[in-house]
C-alpha cells in the first residue's frame, strides 16, 4: 500500500514497494492502531493504518516525542494497542508465540553507544555490553 498516514505530532508513515508490478505478499498489517496512557485519557498514537508486504520497505520519519518508539514497540510485542490490531501473517500479533515473533521481527534501537557502528555489529552488541560504574 503506497501512502503516508499521520498521526500524533507529525508522526509520517510511508511504505513503498520496490517492484510495484509483482504480487506483494502481505506479512504485517496495522488496522486503525491506537495506544492510549494507562489510565486512557491521552492518545499516543491515533488510528494509524498501514500495510506492508514482502519487498517492501518502510520509512518512518517524525520529531522527537512523536510515537516512532512506541510504534516499534507496539510492532514488537512490547506493548499493546489499546484499539485496532496488527496482524503478523494475517494471525493477530499477540497470539504469536513469544519465540516465534522474536524469529520473525527485530527492532535494533538508536542508542548513542551504537552510533558509527554497522547493522551487524550493532546486533552482535548487545552482548557484550556491561554495565557503566556509577
Amino acid at each position: 500500500m503506497d501512502g503516508v498516514n499521520p498521526g500524533v505530532s507529525g508522526l509520517m508513515v510511508q511504505v513503498n514497494p520496490l517492484d510495484s508490478s509483482a504480487p506483494i505478499e502481505l506479512l504485517l498489517q496495522l488496522d486503525q492502531v491506537t495506544l492510549q496512557t494507562r489510565r486512557g485519557d491521552v492518545s499516543l498514537l491515533q488510528h494509524i493504518s498501514c500495510s506492508l508486504g514482502a519487498g517492501e520497505w518502510v520509512l518512518l520519519v517524525g520529531d522527537a516525542g512523536s510515537g516512532k518508539t512506541l510504534l516499534f514497540r507496539l510492532l514488537t510485542g512490547l506493548l499493546s494497542p489499546t484499539q485496532g490490531k496488527i496482524l503478523l501473517q494475517g494471525q493477530p500479533l499477540a497470539q504469536w508465540p513469544g519465540p516465534e515473533l522474536r524469529r520473525r521481527v527485530a527492532w535494533v534501537p538508536r542508542l548513542p553507544r551504537l552510533l558509527g557502528m554497522s547493522v551487524k555489529e550493532a546486533i552482535a552488541t548487545p552482548s557484550s555490553f556491561k554495565p557503566c560504574p556509577t
